[in-house]
């Protein structure tokens, strides 16, 4: 009765075992999972905002700043009432002047960075913005021309163009933007894509 009884508990124990084991399995395979399906999305969404067309910041405010303006020379012509109001209005359009040259002033400092070689920055957020925006202000015929030949480009795409007006070589644009040679050939590539009925260089 004892061998029995001491049988019985053994494989209890074993069943167990297996039971535990097995749950350890699936709870590992299932954080498996879970842990692909996260980095799936996180890869997915980083590319799909790197994707993202650039849309010029210096644009909207100097939109704004104009629509501002408007409203100012109404209320000016308008009843003396309007004083404070007016006086409001011209703050925000000296804020938003005030943040376009900001904008414009840190373009030139990375263009001209470029310029001597040195590697685009990390450490300020936007850089590639920033210098699409320089360039669209005081290249305008590049920036226009570019608009007119490609669709729906990046700012990564922009700066490589930039790089490429700037007569850099492969391996200087590799360097400059800390990528390898094919990553390199995929922006090539996916901002050839972005190309329209006319030819780049034409």
């Amino acid at each position: 009765v004892m061998k029995e009884k001491s049988s019985v508990t053994r494989k209890r124990q074993e069943a167990d075992e297996v039971y535990i084991n097995n749950m350890l399995l699936w709870c590992i395979l299932f954080l498996f999972v879970i842990c692909g399906i996260l980095t799936f999305y996180y890869f997915r969404n980083k590319r799909n905002a790197e994707e993202q067309a650039f849309e010029s910041e210096i644009t909207t405010l100097q939109e704004t700043t104009a629509e501002y303006e408007q409203t100012l020379q109404k209320l000016e012509k308008a009843e003396i009432e309007n004083r404070a109001e007016i006086a409001d209005m011209k703050k925000t359009i000296d804020k938003l002047k005030n943040t376009i040259v900001e904008r414009i002033s840190r373009g030139k400092a990375i263009y001209e960075k470029l310029q001597k070689g040195n590697c685009q920055p990390d450490d300020l957020k936007g850089a590639e913005d920033y210098l699409i925006d320089y360039y669209l202000i005081f290249v305008p015929e590049k920036y226009n021309k570019w608009n007119k030949e490609f669709e729906g480009l990046t700012p990564r795409m922009y700066t490589y163009l930039i790089l490429l007006d700037m007569n850099y070589s492969d391996s200087d644009i590799q360097r400059i933007l800390g990528i390898s040679a094919s990553s390199l050939r995929s922006l090539r590539s996916r901002t050839m894509g972005r190309r329209g009925k006319t030819t780049y260089g034409s």
